[in-house]
């Protein structure tokens, strides 16, 4: 439980870092950008490889799979519901779309592979990018559709560098070969700025809320109260049910209901914007759902430890 308040604690002192910087103008919106870029194209790669040399189990490689397996299933099962939802919404036909993938889509790779590291070490780092590449498939397929009513091109699975990068983790975790102590050590050396980085750029990025609108907006805090609460709540019992009859490990249930309880991913925001679909919307669901993380990280952790 410790390691709860320890983590939280780094995650609050990050977040206020990043907000001191925004207010002061050391950062500005095109140095969130230029950090964001850094950290998705080249820290997080180090980070995920140095996952891939932890000790091979079968046990770890069967919690791969069911992390895998339940991530499909999430999305799946979430497009089919919302869709069938959304056919008597009387939302408007732009604001139904970024619901709706701001609700299903979290911030995996982000927030989500540092966390995960940052708590249960690279076996929770290596269930983490392979969740974040199924959360890769699905979005760059049907999420990047639902927003932009595009026609989907193999090409957009292999624009995201994390994407090879977690395949190449896997790989690597399977087969006997491993790194020598320097290039582990190489990687271990990098990937170790992700976490603290991402929490200070985040932190930068809710300075500017406006914390009013967002509360008077119906749409955004039932978005936000269903992403942080209702879907990890389900996450919760559907790993309660299945650990009664399958053995489970600690990590595996952790990173089922951790990896469903994260913020909705900023790419929502990218896509919104350049669609011109609600992007003001999108702006205070992701905002909000951000500056709601280190609470719904702290809560669920304890749960998951405390119950599972």
């Amino acid at each position: 439980m410790t390691q709860i308040y320890y983590v939280t604690l780094k995650i609050v002192a990050c977040f206020i870092i990043g907000v001191i910087l925004k207010r002061t103008g050391v950062i500005d919106a095109r140095a969130e950008k230029s950090i964001s870029d850094i950290l998705i194209k080249a820290i997080l790669p180090f980070m995920i490889l140095s996952s891939s040399q932890y000790v091979y189990t079968n046990e770890l490689l069967w919690a791969m799979v069911g992390v895998a397996c339940y991530a499909g299933i999430f999305y799946l099962v979430m497009l089919g519901i919302l869709t069938l939802v959304n056919r008597n919404s009387k939302q408007s036909d732009s604001d139904k779309r970024i619901m709706t993938t701001c609700l299903i889509f979290s911030n995996t790779s982000f927030i989500g592979i540092p966390l995960m590291q940052e708590l249960y070490g690279d076996a929770g780092l290596l269930l983490a990018a392979v969740f974040n590449l199924v959360f890769n498939i699905f979005f760059y397929t049907f999420g990047v559709t639902i927003i932009s009513g595009r026609k989907f091109r193999p090409v957009y699975l292999i624009t995201d560098i994390v994407s090879p990068a977690s395949i190449l983790a896997v790989i690597l975790f399977i087969i006997p070969w491993r790194f020598n102590s320097y290039i582990t050590s190489t990687l271990n050396f990098v990937g170790d700025i992700a976490f603290p980085l991402a929490l200070i750029v985040l932190g930068s990025n809710i300075a500017d809320m406006n914390l009013k609108r967002i509360l008077t907006d119906s749409k955004t805090y039932m978005t936000v109260t269903l992403k942080l609460l209702a879907l990890p709540s389900i996450a919760f019992l559907i790993v309660m049910g299945i650990s009664g009859f399958v053995d489970m490990r600690p990590v595996t249930k952790a990173a089922i209901v951790l990896m469903t309880a994260l913020p909705s991913t900023s790419l929502c925001m990218v896509y919104a914007d350049k669609y011109n679909m609600s992007p003001s919307l999108c702006a205070r669901i992701v905002t909000y759902s951000t500056l709601l993380m280190p609470l719904a990280a702290f809560f669920w952790t304890w749960m998951v430890n405390a119950l599972l």
